[in-house]
């Protein structure tokens, strides 16, 4: 009877603590309370061998009590990143994050980290729709290249309003990477490489692959 007025009171320290920090993830070595950052452990630790009691085990869960300690820590982390992801996304339009961000190190680890995981089949389903619904790319360098294009891309169309055509000279002055990747495209459609894709919208705007 007295360990269980101890729990009873135990448990009410937890949900104290849920009021104040909106959650159960009380830490082990909790300095304003002591022994109970010791009965969550204990909680965990009965659970794993099997021996909680079951009205103990539904009042801790009707609380959001989780058992698994690390993963609950990883899992809380992972959503804090996505928020930095998102916040990302607003400041610069894309979840391009570099490798080697300076102002969020961590969240540029991240974005690695996720791909890395994607490439060996370990991605979580629900993680990997979560970041595709805010236009993550899974292939950063296919997803640079596929904007380098775009932008070279543009640059034609106002060289066509400008010149009335797409026939960039080799040796253009006024911008010496157009002419290189007007020459670039011909190559590549003449060794058939060309994603059709590409050659419907280069010839949608007039682009021709035999130049004299």
């Amino acid at each position: 009877e007295k360990e269980e007025h101890v729990w009873d009171e135990m448990f009410q320290r937890l949900e104290e603590y849920k009021q104040q920090h909106g959650d159960c993830r009380v830490p082990q070595k909790y300095a304003q309370d002591k022994k109970l950052g010791q009965l969550v452990v204990t909680q965990r630790t009965k659970m794993s061998f099997g021996k909680m009691e079951p009205d103990r085990q539904k009042r801790l869960e009707s609380i959001g009590f989780e058992w698994r300690a690390r993963q609950e820590k990883e899992e809380h982390v992972w959503d804090e990143m996505f928020q930095r992801l998102e916040e990302y996304k607003q400041q610069h339009g894309d979840c391009r994050v570099p490798q080697k961000y300076a102002q969020d190190k961590k969240l540029g680890q991240l974005v690695v980290t996720q791909r890395t995981k994607m490439s060996f089949g370990k991605m979580e389903p629900d993680r990997q729709k979560r970041l595709e619904s805010i236009g993550f790319v899974w292939r950063a360098r296919q997803e640079k290249e596929e904007h380098v294009w775009n932008e070279m891309f543009q640059r034609l169309e106002q060289y066509k309003q400008q010149h009335g055509d797409c026939l960039v000279p080799q040796e253009y002055a006024q911008d010496k990477k157009l002419s290189g990747w007007v020459h670039y495209q011909r190559r590549t459609m003449n060794s058939n490489k060309m994603r059709p894709g590409r050659r419907k919208r280069l010839e949608s705007i007039g682009f021709e692959w035999r130049v004299r």
